[in-house]
């Protein structure tokens, strides 16, 4: 995390990595975790329109066990 509170899984969101989001994910990256504007990552995928980045993220939230 850095002075932003930027995470790997925000920067993997933003720039639309997917791969490397369900690898975060799968390792236990949180997905609630907000940076210093308090946008999380799903957030921050659809704010910058990457498509590739909402799959891995979006269906852990939805079909995540509790």
């Amino acid at each position: 995390m850095d002075k932003n509170k930027t995470t790997p899984l925000h920067l993997t969101a933003r720039y639309g990595h997917e791969k490397t989001a369900a690898l975060l994910i799968k390792h236990d990256a949180s997905l609630t975790q907000t940076n210093s504007d308090g946008h999380n990552a799903l957030t921050i995928a659809i704010l910058h329109g990457k498509k590739s980045a909402l799959k891995p993220v979006g269906t852990y939230i939805i079909y995540a066990p509790e």
